[in-house]
């Protein structure tokens, strides 16, 4: 049987990241919640910030919200 991989709390639950080179909101979505198309999760808690997902930039601070019902199920 595969063991699911547990991540520490913090890795889980971030509230802020600051963009680096080379990172996308896909990419902080699959790190954070496991499933990269939950992107539009962090766009919409940070609207003023980042009106086009694609354009985000280093430096950036930007907050990544908690899920209500995390799930580590790969679908």
């Amino acid at each position: 049987m595969a063991r699911r991989k547990r991540y520490p709390k913090s890795r889980r639950t971030p509230t802020r990241v600051t963009v680096r080179s080379g990172t996308t909101l896909w990419g902080y979505s699959q790190h954070y919640y496991g499933r990269g198309k939950l992107y539009p999760l962090i766009q919409r808690a940070n609207q003023r910030k980042i009106k086009n997902p694609d354009k985000i930039y280093i430096g950036q601070r930007i907050r990544v919200p908690r899920l209500r019902h995390m799930r580590h199920k790969k679908r």
